[in-house]
């Protein structure tokens, strides 16, 4: 007899709240500074890491596609993959039709509405989350959308080293499973609160933003030193200005200077004895820029590869000039396929999150089977009579490049 779950009621549980340490060592703290959730507060305000992070969840989000066993083994879908470039496309196999397709209504469901928030683990470590459920005509309890907290406002809790739900601090109130949604990142470094990937660029982004820092250095001096503002050569007398206030030609200069912008004119009065062109007494020289400190702009430009290598994004992929991201040294998409290898893990993790704190209680709850698996399909290659076909289509002149099947 399956057990009933009330996804309607609060259970009421001795539970224990997690919290967790910051990264530190104070034996290297020069080297590897304080990293707490304040300073991922810090890291989400720059620019170049929200930029570095859309790059990692976008893939997941984007190329992430769901089948039926039957539409996984048709040829037309699995060259669709291909063409569409669905980096992340899983088969669900279950028995039973009517949990196949109950189960990847959910997914496609969660994977449009909640996906992203769950995401949020990715900067953070884990991502906690309420889950609305709605009831359907037929009678049957569905998922409908996630509600999502930030981690400063709740603590993951746990029971017999199991996570149960999340307490909400203000609220004052427990959220059990399969009511609340944790997603954690990288489970394997904290079974609760998991491990933020903004850890892997924050030296490099501290080495940037601290104080006296590589922007603090690029920005004292295109403030102070990289152009002057000319120099003017006066003789040591005395000037009554229109009110017959006696100034220093010191301190008229001064003022000559201080007041010069774009466009402005000076006059300066010759002596009476003057016998050429280039005698005068008072000499001005026009303001000139000055030479970058050389090795500075690549300071700061190493500093963002490391940002992006710390991230586990390959710099190929950002700054190659070419839309497709190829990589300078191959002239293929090795960097970039790369990166989307890489990025596998993190839609395998949501993906066992969302069906064991989700659709597997559901399917308990609406006395469905229970009974099915979710495997990553990988399409079959092109048969020799399609690249023949495509080989005479172009007179023999075809790219000979690896396929994408074969790439996938």
């Amino acid at each position: 007899m399956a057990q009933r779950i009330d996804l309607l009621s609060v259970v009421k549980t001795r539970h224990r709240q997690l919290t967790t340490m910051p990264y530190y060592d104070p034996r290297y703290s020069h080297h590897f500074p304080y990293f707490t959730y304040g300073t991922i507060d810090l890291m989400l305000r720059d620019s170049r890491i929200r930029y570095a992070l859309s790059l990692v969840k976008g893939p997941v989000y984007a190329y992430t596609k769901f089948f039926s066993q039957e539409e996984a083994e048709d040829p037309a879908i699995q060259q669709a993959i291909i063409d569409l470039e669905y980096h992340y496309a899983y088969q669900i196999k279950s028995n039973n039709p009517e949990t196949e397709a109950f189960i990847i209504k959910t997914l496609n469901r969660f994977w449009n509405e909640g996906a992203l928030k769950a995401l949020e683990a990715v900067d953070w470590g884990y991502s906690p989350n309420q889950v609305i459920y709605k009831r359907c005509p037929d009678g049957k309890i569905e998922y409908k959308k996630l509600v999502h907290y930030g981690v400063h406002h709740v603590k993951p809790v746990s029971r017999s080293h199991e996570l149960t739900g999340i307490y909400l601090k203000k609220q004052n109130k427990f959220l059990p499973m399969p009511k609340s949604f944790v997603h954690v990142h990288q489970r394997e470094h904290d079974n609760f609160t998991g491990k933020s990937r903004l850890l892997g660029a924050h030296i490099p982004w501290h080495e940037t933003w601290n104080l006296g820092g590589a922007r603090d250095v690029r920005r004292n001096w295109f403030f102070k030193n990289s152009y002057d503002s000319g120099t003017l050569y006066v003789p040591q007398e005395t000037i009554v200005d229109e009110d017959g206030t006696e100034l220093t030609s010191t301190e008229v200069a001064a003022k000559i200077l201080e007041n010069s912008q774009t466009g402005s004119y000076r006059i300066f009065p010759k002596p009476a004895s003057a016998q050429g062109k280039n005698e005068r007494t008072w000499d001005y020289e026009a303001p000139k820029s000055n030479t970058t400190p050389q090795g500075m702009i690549e300071y700061c430009q190493d500093l963002r590869i490391e940002i992006l290598e710390g991230l586990g994004i390959p710099p190929e992929v950002v700054e190659n000039p070419s839309s497709t991201g190829l990589g300078s040294a191959t002239g293929r998409k090795v960097p970039l396929l790369a990166f989307y290898a890489s990025l596998a893990p993190i839609s395998i993790e949501l993906i066992d999150d969302v069906c064991s704190q989700i659709i597997n209680p559901l399917l308990r709850v609406n006395q469905m089977d229970t009974e099915y698996e979710v495997t990553r399909i990988i399409p079959k290659s092109y048969d020799a009579s399609m690249m023949q076909a495509n080989l005479e289509a172009t007179d023999g002149n075809a790219d000979t490049s690896t396929p994408n099947s074969e790439r996938e």
